[in-house]
């Protein structure tokens, strides 16, 4: 009898476990429309990635650039992209913090209502089960040219496992993007709905 009991309460828990993760899956979440802007917006878009492993600063993959500049669109803001060229990456290695180079972004896009900031550091992390671990930490900053005090910031870490060992930090931000997209289109939505709150 006692272990018909615990078979029972270890399928009740299994099954409560399983609706559990069910509901908690990205993919079953609803989608919220995303909170638009009342007018187009001109939006500078600046996404740079740090390689931890030798300090190189580069643009991102053109992929998740892409991602990023759909989540904009979608909120009636009109990106336009910085590339981190040899200038711009001499510039955000002398302005270390998030400010800093906010402001840098500012004096470059005068025309910009909006400054929108993905900050990427890629590490290696180690081998495990034949895959090649890797650790993106992103900075994300979204705020209004005119005010930085009304910055929006999200801070987060996405763990990749690549399958090749010449797989390298581009390919592990590319593989995090959907991440990515999903906390750079939150940020957005309470940069956006805050500024159109009366």
């Amino acid at each position: 009898m006692v272990l018909t009991r615990r078979a029972a309460l270890g399928a009740f828990t299994s099954a409560l476990l399983s609706i559990a993760l069910v509901g908690v899956t990205p993919g079953c979440l609803p989608k919220t429309a995303p909170v638009r802007a009342s007018a187009a917006t001109p939006t500078a878009l600046c996404v740079v990635l740090t390689k931890v492993n030798d300090g190189t600063l580069t643009s991102a993959p053109a992929s998740l650039n892409k991602g990023l500049e759909e989540e904009l669109v979608a909120r009636n803001l009109t990106p336009s992209l910085v590339e981190i060229d040899a200038a711009a990456a001499d510039a955000f290695r002398a302005r270390r913090s998030t400010p800093q180079r906010v402001e840098w972004l500012v004096s470059k896009r005068a025309d910009a209502a909006l400054i929108v900031l993905v900050e990427a550091q890629v590490e290696y992390y180690t081998q495990m089960s034949g895959r090649f671990r890797w650790t993106v930490d992103v900075r994300v900053t979204a705020s209004p040219a005119s005010d930085l005090s009304q910055a929006v910031q999200s801070e987060f870490s996405v763990p990749v496992a690549l399958q090749y060992q010449h797989e390298r930090e581009e390919v592990a931000l590319e593989e995090a993007g959907p991440v990515i997209e999903r906390q750079v289109a939150s940020v957005l939505d309470q940069l956006v709905g805050g500024l159109s709150a009366p």
